[in-house]
């Protein structure tokens, strides 16, 4: 019979587990063996029970020693390093001088600033999506613009109503952002409405007012009140009333005295949305009154309240945009039918009142609008081209028999164009390049041909410059 021999295991000459560990496994083992078992432990000379419960006494763990990094590790690339956007200068009043023209400066990103509160326009929106923070580039009709806006608010009693003009993606939108981010940090109270569109677009709800004779938009009136009131940073509890104003939606005689804080007034309209409409238009006439503040309206997109809206009556017959509250209260103040220090007898404008009776009363402000022909649902009507005194290209000059609306030539009247420049300069659109390059958002490398290729390409406009120098290297 074949006699087997047992093989013993192979030990490791070299234990798996450090001492340490060698030694908490024992520890652990014998606490669970002995509450198993019922056995007593000593410990410290005295028998005790086990509980089959590890104490802190029972385990202490030893210290960790942290490992410091190697001077290997602490690479120093250009992965590793901050990026551009990162040491921006940030767009104020004393860094805009002769020296920042064709520099990259970001806005604000506090909560108070318009940008934050307001929001920003539809194709604004889209194309910083794709960088860190909203930034913008200094050009010289950015100067030119808050030159003037600094007259204003030094002056005593002075008003410009100015519409910015130029083809499509020259930089309109950016502008009048830079106009409103200055003014805000200027101490101007400032109302910014980045998407005038929806205004006539049939996209929010509206309720015909009889004793108006308007059509109310509530929600957005509300919006406007709740937004002016977080932008003007205290502002509004500053200024107060200068006379009894009625309060809407209030009993008969009943009143906000004099005296009292805007605040409270612009609460009233806010608690209750059926009452923002009137009490927007009270806002706006205490705001022209007061002498403290400086105020702005910024519209964009102002084109569209020139246009017939997609809103309908209960005739199912399409509204002019004056028809509606909130293009009505713009558009009276970009025409100087209301002024930033109007009657309030002027709400409702009488059918038969031509512009040249109203009273020449000077305003402490500006209504500054900025065009957009990106829309095609609302495009450039012909009252305001000819207000503005735009030029015609290519023979589409209309003739005289062209119908042309009154009222629309009434709330057009008095505009100014400020015409911006359709092309970047080379040093404005090589800072635009290398802020986006430094940010490593390009995939290409920069140097100076493919700078003056993306430039020609572009033809300089500040859009296209942007789409085919910068995003669509992004594609694949």
């Amino acid at each position: 019979m074949a006699s087997w021999t047992r093989l013993r295991p192979v030990v490791p000459l070299r234990p798996l587990l450090s001492p340490q560990v060698q030694c908490r496994e024992l520890r652990v083992s014998a606490v669970a063996l002995g509450s198993a078992s019922g056995k007593k432990g000593s410990s410290g000379g005295g028998a005790k029970k086990a509980t089959g419960k590890i104490s802190k006494k029972q385990y202490v763990p030893p210290p960790v020693k942290r490992i410091e990094p190697h001077s290997v590790l602490q690479i120093d690339h250009e992965l590793t390093r901050a990026r551009a956007y990162d040491n921006l200068p940030i767009f104020a009043p004393a860094e805009l001088t002769e020296a920042a023209v064709g520099r990259s400066m970001a806005f604000p990103s506090d909560k108070a600033s318009p940008n934050q509160i307001f929001g920003l326009p539809k194709n604004l929106e889209q194309e910083f999506l794709h960088a860190p923070k909203p930034f913008s580039i200094v050009r010289r009709s950015t100067l030119d613009l808050l030159g003037q806006l600094d007259g204003l608010s030094a002056s005593d009693g002075s008003s410009q109503r100015l519409v910015l003009t130029g083809p499509a993606g020259c930089g309109k939108s950016v502008l009048l952002l830079q106009a409103a981010n200055y003014c805000a940090l200027n101490e101007w109270i400032v109302y910014y409405a980045p998407r005038a569109v929806e205004w006539v677009n049939a996209s929010t709800e509206f309720s015909f007012d009889y004793r108006s004779r308007v059509f109310h938009q509530y929600n957005l009136a509300a919006s406007a009140l709740s937004r002016i009131s977080q932008a003007s940073r205290g502002k509004l509890r500053e200024i107060q009333l200068s006379k009894d104003v009625p309060l809407p939606g209030g009993k008969a005689g009943a009143v906000l005295k004099k005296g009292t804080p805007l605040e409270a007034l612009v609460t009233v309209g806010t608690k209750d949305p059926a009452l923002a409409p009137q009490t927007l238009v009270l806002l706006f006439e205490a705001l022209g009154e007061q002498t403290q503040y400086p105020v702005l309206i910024a519209v964009d997109d102002i084109q569209a309240l020139y246009n017939t809206s997609h809103y309908r009556d209960p005739q199912f017959k399409l509204l002019n945009s004056y028809h509606l509250s909130m293009p009505r209260l713009i558009l009276e103040y970009a025409s100087g039918q209301r002024k930033l220090v109007s009657p309030s007898n002027l709400w409702p404008i009488a059918k038969d009142t031509q512009f040249s009776d109203l009273p020449p009363v000077q305003s402490r402000g500006a209504v500054v609008g900025a065009v957009s022909l990106s829309d095609h649902r609302f495009p450039l009507r012909l009252e305001l081209h000819e207000a503005l005194g735009l030029g015609w290209a290519g023979g589409q000059e209309p003739d005289a028999y062209e119908k042309r609306s009154k009222s629309l030539q009434m709330y057009a009247q008095g505009l100014r164009s400020m015409p911006v420049p359709p092309q970047f300069t080379p040093s404005e659109a090589a800072a635009l390049v290398e802020t986006w390059f430094k940010g490593r958002i390009l995939h290409s490398g920069l140097n100076d041909s493919f700078f003056h290729a993306k430039y020609a390409e572009s033809n300089g406009n500040p859009r296209e410059l942007l789409n085919r120098g910068i995003i669509d290297t992004m594609t694949i």
